[in-house]
């Protein structure tokens, strides 16, 4: 009979399914080169430790942020034209004002796409 997990037990074996893979390969690569170091009396502040591969071009991670809020917005929209018709009697499909706010939402999205690219490129 096996004792009942915690939270912190299911967080740790949800981390470890996703992330298990990627830090076996990561230790796999990293070992004949710490191993190397220590074999020639080399300190391990001066060893040479490649970067990581990034597994998600900066151009697919901005397309994935745009196509997300490309969804997104027309939802929010919706869900906001439809709070403000039943939340008052004050609602007009055809006033701009109304409009406006989706425009911000499309503006927030382009900006959210390109600081997607942005940190993407910068993180490399």
């Amino acid at each position: 009979m096996t004792a009942p997990q915690g939270p912190l037990d299911q967080v740790r074996n949800e981390i470890m399914r996703v992330m298990g893979p990627e830090i076996e390969a990561r230790f796999e690569q990293l070992t004949p080169i710490i191993a190397r170091a220590l074999n020639r009396n080399v300190p391990l502040e001066e060893v040479r430790i490649p970067p990581p591969a990034a597994t998600v071009p900066a151009k697919t991670a901005a397309a994935r942020t745009a196509l997300q809020a490309a969804i997104a917005l027309p939802l929010s929209a919706a869900l906001g034209f439809v709070a403000d018709t039943i939340g008052g009697p004050d609602f007009d499909l055809l006033d701009g004002g109304d409009w406006k706010t989706l425009g911000y939402g499309a503006g927030v999205a382009g900006i959210m796409a390109v600081l997607a690219f942005g940190q993407r490129k910068i993180g490399r």
